[in-house]
């Protein structure tokens, strides 16, 4: 028997090379480093329903398969949360919140979640729609850069997508570019899902009726943290504006904006510093003026100077797509006021905090 390095996928000995991925095979004897044992799971049926094709890929809350209806015959992405984190509560709702987030948004840019349920041995799932392409940060690592035509273009979809969700009342909070994956579709390349709600954030409305997340916990990927995030402020939507921010400067600077060798370095240049300019970083690719206004716009410090939603700040980025002067005008929201940490525990509290996510 030979077993594929990358998702485990059985066969012959006589075969070389894995159908699923062409990942050259080894035999299932060979246990040194890096090279996986077989997944159990391949073939299973989960929950009398799912029979499990292969393995995806595995993050920090669990592994992805592929797996196909066994009486529909629908190919579907099976999420498995980690077996070690079935015992601890506050892990199997943050599985739980990503499933019931994705799913209550309902559009063609955020990822599709269709079930949810447990296995004959207690572990828990949710199946999402199977998708073919790869994600965001995989294009930029291999490309570097983007054409300012084709970043424009992915940056309209997260926007409406996470307008939808803001309209649901979900903050993401995690957005980054392996959180965006680029669907290929027949002719069609670059059709954008967002993924991962593990950590979007359900907001409630305070008594001005603004939405808001509570403050104390710091969730997130630094690069792509804004100000009050860093911080352990409480939230609102403009959180997501910010690192679309990012993302978009990212793509034509092949460079994030902020960058350190720790994790509060990153955060003290979120606070503090100035992003460089596009031209300053990138001199060889041409940024119009207004689209770089747009970026600084949505990384404003101050999140009241940013755009107030998502449409806003689409509306802004097609403008000066076609040359016309974006509007510069102020976020919607009324100003929030968020109190600095207390005392010297909760700021250790938010360092632990950070350290965990």
């Amino acid at each position: 028997m030979r077993v594929c390095p990358k998702c485990g996928h059985q066969a012959g000995e006589d075969v070389i090379f894995c159908p699923q991925d062409g990942a050259r095979l080894v035999g299932e004897e060979d246990s040194h480093e890096g090279v996986p044992r077989p997944d159990p799971r391949l073939g299973m049926v989960l929950a009398g329903r799912y029979r499990i094709v292969r393995r995806i890929g595995e993050g920090g809350m669990g592994v992805v398969y592929e797996a196909e209806h066994v009486e529909l015959g629908k190919p579907v992405a099976l999420k498995v949360l980690r077996e070690d984190f079935t015992q601890k509560q506050d892990l199997v709702e943050r599985f739980k919140q990503e499933a019931r987030s994705a799913a209550s948004i309902g559009h063609e840019n955020i990822i599709d979640v269709s079930d949810f349920g447990t296995t004959e041995d207690g572990g828990i799932f949710f199946a999402m729609e199977l998708l073919r392409g790869e994600d965001l940060a995989d294009v930029l690592q291999r490309e570097v850069r983007l054409p300012l035509e084709r970043a424009a273009r992915i940056v309209a979809q997260m926007c409406r997508a996470l307008h939808a969700a803001h309209q649901k009342g979900i903050i993401h909070r995690d957005l980054k570019p392996e959180n965006v994956f680029l669907v290929r579709k027949d002719d069609r390349r670059d059709i954008v899902k967002v993924l991962d709600f593990g950590i979007a954030k359900m907001t409630t409305l305070d008594a001005e009726g603004r939405r808001l997340t509570k403050t104390g916990v710091i969730f997130g990927t630094p690069e792509y943290m804004a100000p009050e995030q860093a911080r352990g402020q409480t939230l609102d939507l403009r959180v997501d504006v910010y690192a679309t921010g990012v993302m978009l400067y990212e793509m034509l600077a092949g460079q994030v904006p902020f960058t350190g060798e720790s994790f509060m370095a990153i955060l003290t240049q979120h606070l503090f510093s100035e992003v460089k300019p596009l031209s300053q970083v990138a001199p060889d690719v041409a940024v119009p003026a207004a689209v770089e206004s747009v970026i600084y716009k949505a990384m404003a410090k101050d999140r009241d100077e940013r755009y107030g939603t998502m449409l806003e700040m689409l509306e802004d980025l097609q403008r000066a797509l076609q040359g016309l002067p974006v509007e510069h005008r102020h976020s919607t929201l009324p100003p929030l006021s968020v109190p600095p940490p207390r005392d010297s525990g909760e700021r250790a509290a938010w360092t632990a905090a950070t350290a965990a996510a």
